[in-house]
């Protein structure tokens, strides 16, 4: 059996893993996370621990945005990001690296109302897994991290793409084009 694990990167993200063939879901987990300082950091040893004991595992993470409410909470996507696929790397597990937009473009169906989309995620995969339980432990509220994370990997096992593609670059200044033109 292979299987793909769907990874929301941040502090409050999670880790769903899905059947490759029938898509159903193997586990769930919110991000495992440690402190460090006076701040949080996420476990990398044990999102690797946890992607290990998986079968023939593919993960698809979500690439961190270029902009992010915070420079703090951008840093901290972009530190986890770079340590799960270097870990991934090291252990030669596939890293399949998604775009937020492109997953949720594709899953969520382009928004038109800003603020939506965690419960539109929400909407998606309980249509998807009806008997699903999205909250963890005692709580009432579904983990979005989760959500994200199983959708994620759906994403990525339909839309297989090794290497994200780049993004296409709006406006040219007449500096750029000639930077681009020498050899």
């Amino acid at each position: 059996m292979q299987t793909i694990i769907g990874i929301d990167n941040g502090l409050s993200g999670g880790l769903c893993v899905l059947n490759r063939t029938t898509l159903e879901i193997i586990a769930l987990a919110p991000m495992p996370c440690k402190p460090f300082g006076f701040k949080n950091e996420i476990n990398v040893a044990e999102v690797l621990k946890w992607v290990q004991q998986f079968p023939n595992p593919t993960v698809a993470i979500e690439e961190p945005l270029h902009f992010a409410p915070t420079l703090a909470s951008m840093r901290s996507m972009a530190l986890s990001f770079g340590k799960i696929v270097g870990a991934c790397n090291v252990l030669q597990v596939p890293c399949i690296r998604v775009q937020v937009k492109d997953w949720q473009d594709a899953i969520l169906g382009v928004r038109k109302t800003k603020g939506l989309t965690k419960s539109i995620a929400l909407a998606k995969a309980t249509q998807r897994w009806p008997k699903q339980r999205w909250c963890v432990g005692r709580s009432k509220t579904p983990h979005d991290g989760i959500i994200d994370a199983a959708l994620i990997a759906v994403y990525a096992n339909e839309n297989i793409v090794l290497e994200p593609r780049k993004p296409a670059r709006r406006v040219q200044t007449p500096r750029a084009r000639k930077v681009a033109r020498k050899p």
